[in-house]
């Protein structure tokens, strides 16, 4: 008790808050008297602990913690509810693709039919890479391609590609609930309880609803925040606020450290190599009928003379630009966004967009006899 010699010089109120709970300690009073009539959530004493039940978990935060509004429903949600954020967006993952990180997250056998893949779509630069695939493995090498490779799938196969991305897109989501979740189920709750000292009472309420303070810990709280006769709501909310004591941060700020990393890589291959491999079923299949040739020479036609998604002046004085985005597999249609831009050098201030399916022969008309066409009518 040397802790409380400082407080004991003063002049103490015999009804003070800190007398109470003194005389409980001491076993001087019958603890089922006791009431500290300010103290919200309060529910009962004896000579261990000071006991509280809050009628709303808001309660408990605003009486035990220092945390804001915002961090408090943060907090309440991700404990109970973190299957219901979105971590990742579309257009997240449309970037992750851009840059191969989507790809690089497959694992060696997926890589292996990847570049199978790419082996019957454009066997001539397949056979250029061939040794250093072998050298390096499928899946090195797909890394250290990774933003040209991905580009190359999209181009040829852009279903296969927007599926490997939601794929992606709703593994890693997944991924970081479940580690959410084993975070606030666990050290988490930890850090929160330990400034106190607090431990779940484990009745009806939740754990954000019925806790209890050691005797020795309020004792604590008095000598260093506080005099004998502060009032016990008041010492609490002075300790709570002080330097003596320190919170974990809002989870949601740095929800990307709770990734479940391991879950994400099993999901993610499992879900991506059924798909993987109905797509490569169906290129052999095309293969056999003859009718995947078709495809290679228009799309290695369009690679040589225009290149892909990227802009295309075709009537400067219009400010109208295309840009290829890829070709159908199955009608060898091309996918054609035409734009209208202020400023055709720049390809700025956008006016106009639209987008076509047209065959190879009016995209070659398109770009070489522009005058034939008023693309925004016809």
């Amino acid at each position: 008790m040397k802790r409380l010699g400082r407080i004991l010089v003063e002049e103490v109120d015999s009804k003070s808050d800190f007398m109470k709970i003194l005389d409980v300690n001491k076993k001087r009073v019958d603890p089922r008297e006791v009431e500290f009539d300010d103290l919200k959530g309060f529910y009962e004493i004896d000579d261990k602990y000071l006991y509280f039940w809050f009628d709303d978990e808001d309660d408990f935060f605003n009486t035990l913690t220092d945390y804001t509004e915002e961090d408090i429903s943060d907090i309440k949600w991700l404990s109970y509810r973190p299957y219901d954020y979105e971590w990742i967006d579309s257009y997240s993952a449309e970037e992750d693709w851009k840059e191969g990180y989507v790809l690089s997250s497959l694992d060696e056998y997926n890589a292996k039919l990847l570049l199978e893949m790419y082996e019957y779509l454009d066997p001539y630069h397949y056979n250029k890479a061939q040794s250093e695939i072998k050298s390096k493995g499928a899946w090195q090498w797909m890394v250290d391609n990774q933003e040209d490779f991905a580009n190359e799938i999209k181009s040829y196969l852009p279903d296969l590609a927007d599926k490997l991305i939601e794929h992606y897109w709703y593994s890693r989501d997944t991924a970081i609930s479940r580690g959410i979740e084993t975070y606030m189920d666990g050290e988490f709750i930890q850090d929160l309880y330990k400034p106190l000292k607090l431990e779940y009472t484990k009745g009806l309420g939740t754990r954000f609803e019925q806790v209890k303070i050691p005797l020795s810990e309020i004792m604590l709280m008095y000598s260093r925040a506080g005099s004998a006769n502060t009032p016990l709501d008041q010492l609490i909310y002075d300790y709570v606020h002080s330097r003596y004591v320190s919170y974990p941060g809002n989870p949601r700020e740095y929800y990307y450290d709770f990734e479940d990393g391991e879950y994400f890589k099993e999901e993610f291959n499992k879900e991506s190599l059924w798909t993987i491999e109905k797509e490569l079923d169906k290129i052999k299949e095309d293969y056999e009928n003859g009718d995947l040739e078709k495809f290679r020479e228009l799309y290695q036609m369009i690679e040589k003379n225009y290149k892909y998604d990227q802009y295309i002046p075709v009537d400067k004085e219009k400010g109208i630009a295309i840009k290829i985005k890829l070709i159908d597999r199955n009608t060898l249609k091309v996918k054609v966004e035409i734009s209208k831009f202020r400023n055709i050098e720049t390809f700025s201030g956008l006016e106009n967009r639209k987008v076509v399916d047209i065959k190879p022969t009016t995209l070659h008309s398109l770009i070489n006899n522009h005058q034939l066409f008023d693309v925004f009518e016809n």
